[in-house]
């Protein structure tokens, strides 16, 4: 399972949205892009990924449409991070990931895009809040408003 940021699809380069991308850039937590489809979330949280990476932070993009592929991504996340199928067997893998992403030197994002509400969702947001604190950004990009992620973009 690839959780590489989908470069391909970014296309020409946003207009009207330094704004939003600056405040998503200094932004610590979890923030969730919502609004009806073909808006933009995916196209900002793909400039947000780039200006990660060109500072050379690692970028993981996770589709987080149902339980499975949210935890496929996350699973495969982890791998990349340095768990093992030992850690990964044990069912925590929320918990570990976000403690290993934590201990990582400098900055990180992590993009779950296209998400919709789900219990997985939450659950996983839930650990990341635990482990994490209001440190560290995720960015959620979904057509609808996902409760207890945090702030939600736009305001």
């Amino acid at each position: 399972m690839t959780v590489a940021p989908p470069w391909r699809r970014r296309g020409t380069p946003l207009r009207g949205r330094d704004e939003l991308l600056a405040r998503l850039r200094a932004a610590t937590g979890t923030q969730v892009l919502y609004g009806l489809g073909g808006v933009g979330k995916t196209s900002l949280a793909l400039e947000l990924a780039g200006s990660f990476a060109a500072e050379g932070a690692p970028v993981w993009w996770v589709a987080a449409q149902d339980g499975a592929r949210l935890a496929g991504g996350l699973r495969a996340v982890a791998r990349r991070v340095g768990l093992g199928e030992e850690e990964l067997a044990t069912g925590q893998t929320a918990d570990l990931l976000w403690e290993r992403l934590a201990a990582l030197a400098g900055p990180w994002l992590l993009v779950l895009d296209p998400a919709a509400a789900h219990a997985e969702l939450t659950a996983v947001l839930d650990a990341r809040t635990r482990v994490l604190g209001p440190g560290h950004p995720v960015t959620v990009a979904t057509r609808e408003a996902v409760e207890r992620t945090g702030r939600t973009l736009p305001e």
